[in-house]
């Protein structure tokens, strides 16, 4: 059994207020997509398993030098 390959969306927009310092903003999975990215059948559970996408993840990051 076979799935469609998986593509989601994801973004970063980074800024540099000043020369020292950067932060950046991180959105992995923008549309909270949650399909299956492979599947197969398994006898030990007698049904089938499938690997999911990963949910959708935000982050924030600053960096700082000196």
């Amino acid at each position: 059994m076979a799935t469609m390959p998986a593509a989601t969306s994801s973004g970063m927009a980074t800024t540099r207020p000043r020369i020292s310092a950067q932060s950046s903003r991180i959105v992995k999975n923008i549309f909270d997509e949650r399909s299956p990215t492979y599947m197969q059948q398994n006898r030990g559970i007698g049904g089938i398993e499938a690997s999911m996408t990963e949910p959708r993840m935000y982050g924030l990051g600053i960096k700082g030098t000196f």
